[in-house]
C-alpha cells in the first residue's frame, strides 16, 4: 500500500511559538502543528489527537482544517502553563535558545473518552 493511501493518528501537544529574532516578533500555533504542516505539504492523510491549553480551542479549529487534518481530538488539557515556546534564534542555524513559558508550573487533565 502506498504511504499516501495510509493514514496516520499523531498525538501530541499544542504550543505557541513566538519568534524574537524577526522583525515583526511572529507568533504562530506549533508543537504537533509542525508535522501537520510536513503532512499536508506530502499529502498524507492524518487525524490528531491533542493535548493543549483550552484558550487554543479556535485556532486548533482553524487551522487543522486548514492543514488537511481529517479530524481531531482532544485528549488532554494544559492547565497552569499557557503553553508559549519562546525562540530566540529561528534559522535553526545554531542553540536557539528555546524557553517553555511557565512550564514548571504545567499539569495535564486527561480525558476519559
Amino acid at each position: 500500500m502506498e504511504i499516501n493511501k495510509k493514514k496516520l493518528l499523531m498525538i501530541g501537544e499544542v504550543y505557541v511559538d513566538v519568534h524574537l529574532d524577526t522583525i515583526d516578533k511572529i507568533s504562530r500555533i506549533g508543537g504537533i502543528f509542525h508535522s501537520a504542516r510536513a503532512l499536508h505539504s506530502t499529502n498524507i492523510q492524518y487525524a490528531m489527537a491533542v493535548i493543549t491549553p483550552t484558550y487554543l480551542k479556535a485556532d486548533i479549529d482553524k487551522y487543522s482544517k486548514l492543514l488537511g487534518a481529517t479530524q481531531y481530538s482532544i485528549i488532554g488539557t494544559v492547565v497552569n502553563c499557557p503553553n508559549v515556546m519562546i525562540i530566540n534564534e529561528s534559522t535553526e542555524a545554531r542553540d536557539q535558545g528555546y524557553l517553555d513559558v511557565l512550564y514548571c508550573q504545567a499539569t495535564t487533565s486527561s480525558y476519559e473518552e
